[in-house]
């Protein structure tokens, strides 16, 4: 191989060689300040449902999850407790502290967004915009699709406690 086939090569074998440690030796991205929403999916159950999601508060200060709304039924931050009797409560929340570098997640059996009086024809695999309204950080928009199946209440018995909240013996 003459001197300059030789030189070609190894300056290919350079220029692999950096290629490869550079994107190796350059910092990783830094996650993304603010809120992250994600997992998000809705379920019905009769005119009612719920959202599901995961909220992840990457900034720099502790916030707060203070209004979800949607234009397809009548939303409310719920969360399900139980009691020293093992009755489930589920009731309307003010607002859902994100405390600052915390994931919260909105789940069935604890936080998450009711849906009150669902429209008709609203069926599942039908996506619904849903906007989230926080105490520092700028509104979010986002679309959910409705999931099949309940929203995850167990189908216990169910007493009306107050306007929408719910108590439920756990099974």
């Amino acid at each position: 191989m003459s001197q300059k086939h030789q030189l070609i090569a190894l300056l290919f074998a350079l220029a692999l060689v950096a290629a490869q440690c550079g994107s190796s030796a350059m910092p990783s991205q830094p996650p993304q300040k603010g809120i992250t929403i994600t997992n998000t999916t809705a379920r019905l159950s009769g005119a009612n449902g719920a959202i599901f999601l995961d909220l992840l508060n990457n900034s720099d200060q502790d916030d707060a999850l203070i209004k979800a709304e949607t234009d397809v039924a009548t939303t409310e931050i719920h969360e399900t407790t139980i009691d020293a009797d093992q009755v489930m409560h589920m009731q309307p929340i003010p607002k859902a502290d994100l405390p600052k570098g915390q994931t919260v997640n909105f789940k069935s059996g604890g936080k998450h967004i009711m849906l009150i009086g669902v429209k008709e024809g609203v069926v599942p695999g039908n996506k619904v915009k849903l906007t989230l309204t926080f105490e520092h950080a700028a509104p979010m928009s986002l679309e959910v699709t409705i999931g099949d199946g309940p929203t995850g209440h167990d189908g216990g018995e169910h007493k009306m406690d107050g306007e929408h909240g719910m108590d439920m013996p756990k099974k």
